[in-house]
């Protein structure tokens, strides 16, 4: 450098501001470009977000209008007379045999299972049937159900000859297949008096207990019927967020609801359960993430006011056995 006469050192000196002009113009350019990229890739997920929110938002009215709609016609048709036929049961004599076999049934399937769920000891008279009707039916319709666990709505009626089997011969079948193919994952009809659970198109252990009293007195689907016997107004229709519900062996389950009239007055309420495959579609876009431009990695997932969540994760739907080994 020394060696170099004045007008090469002004060159290499202007050499020198130039390339560290360049790389600082390049390095400017270059966080310009990625916070460009970065606040478009937000922009995305955020108009991602909203659309899925006003998506759910859609699904929740339209569970609410049909929700609303349905509490005319066969609903409350099936409502009265299953209502009629289950308090023709309640002075029903216990059977001891009959008795016997629905101990047998818990011991043997629902205990183990509950057990199972929820890595306690579960005793049977915790969940077991407090009442002569609740047992008479649930061994009928369960425990006596010659179809499978997970599958009893299959059943049509029981061979007892009581009119309770005729009722649900009759409506079964259609209440059903209306709410069902609608997608909604359980029917349920109660009392409004007694808070006795009449009908379940779908036969968990709750089917025919109260939720006035007794194992599933406190729960959801219990707030949700106190609420709407306390305030049975026509067309009110509610639903209760996502708890764990024992009769479904701990499943997280919510509800909507709405009180049932006749001759105005009301005397039913019709329970739905809500459909978690429903808000799984809307919630994943049908699991076309990458199509949506989320990638390999990205998520849309709802949660709830307890910070948990109330969809499922596209990890646990693509890699469930990493997803719980997490």
């Amino acid at each position: 450098m020394a060696n170099l006469s004045i007008k090469s050192k002004l060159l290499v000196m202007l050499l020198s501001v130039s390339l560290f002009s360049t790389a600082v113009i390049a390095s400017l350019n270059y966080y310009a470009t990625y916070q460009a990229l970065q606040n478009s890739e937000f922009s995305h997920l955020t108009s991602v977000r909203t659309a899925r929110t006003a998506q759910i938002r859609q699904l929740l009215d339209r569970l609410v209008l049909e929700t609303r709609a349905n509490s005319e016609g066969v609903a409350v048709d099936a409502a009265r007379e299953f209502v009629g036929a289950f308090r023709q049961l309640e002075d029903v004599t216990p059977d001891p045999a009959r008795e016997a076999a629905l101990r047998a049934f818990y011991r043997e399937q629902i205990l183990p299972a509950l057990a199972e769920d929820s890595g306690a000891k579960v005793e049977l008279n915790s969940v077991y049937p407090e009442t002569p009707v609740a047992r008479y039916l649930q061994y009928e319709y369960i425990a006596n159900n010659p179809f499978p666990l997970g599958e009893r709505e299959g059943m049509i009626r029981a061979e007892d000859g009581s009119t309770y089997s005729q009722v649900h011969e009759k409506f079964h079948p259609r209440i059903s297949d209306l709410f069902l193919g609608l997608g909604y994952s359980n029917v349920i009809l109660i009392d409004i008096e007694t808070g006795e659970i009449v009908y379940t198109a779908r036969k968990y252990i709750s089917f025919a207990t109260s939720l006035s009293d007794g194992p599933y007195a406190h729960g959801n689907l219990a707030d949700l019927f106190r609420s709407l016997q306390r305030s049975p107004d026509r067309g009110r229709v509610e639903i209760v967020d996502f708890q764990r519900h024992r009769a479904r062996r701990g499943i997280p389950t919510a509800f909507i609801g709405t009180p049932l009239f006749s001759n105005g007055r009301a005397f039913a309420v019709l329970a739905l359960e809500l459909p978690v495959e429903e808000i799984d579609r809307v919630m994943t876009g049908e699991q076309q993430w990458e199509r949506d431009g989320l990638g390999k990695t990205g998520e849309v997932y709802l949660v709830g006011a307890d910070l948990t969540m109330r969809s499922n994760s596209r990890f646990l739907i693509e890699t469930p056995e990493a997803f719980v080994q997490q």
